[in-house]
């Protein structure tokens, strides 16, 4: 919520900072669910915990960073077309989670059949 403010204070818009959210929130569903599976399987359990906090840090300012340059770009542009590109990313984001769901699920049912 309090990113939700910060946008809608850069960007002057209440779309983008929305936008901005929704963005944020997919980005982050798919880091967790992309990275979970693959970590599990290679790091040790007293390892595991301290790359994912590193990694949710790095994503997490990586993706502030992004937000504020989205914010600059609605101030030196018009909103329309930067409310646009937003909702491109945001719709990409949203059907790149939907198939990173459906391959975890053909992982795990591949590896149950090992597991019998």
């Amino acid at each position: 919520m309090t990113l939700a403010f910060i946008f809608m204070y850069l960007s002057k818009s209440l779309i983008v900072a929305i936008l901005s959210c929704i963005l944020y929130e997919i980005s982050l569903s798919m880091k967790l669910t992309s990275f979970a599976a693959w970590i599990n399987d290679i790091l040790p359990n007293n390892s595991r915990a301290s790359l994912l906090s590193a990694i949710s840090t790095f994503a997490n300012l990586a993706n502030t960073f992004m937000f504020i340059f989205v914010g600059h770009l609605v101030e030196l542009l018009d909103i329309q077309i930067v409310s646009l590109f937003v909702a491109i990313v945001s719709l990409f984001g949203a059907i790149m989670f939907y198939r990173l769901k459906l391959i975890s699920k053909t992982i795990n049912l591949e590896l149950s059949k090992f597991n019998v």
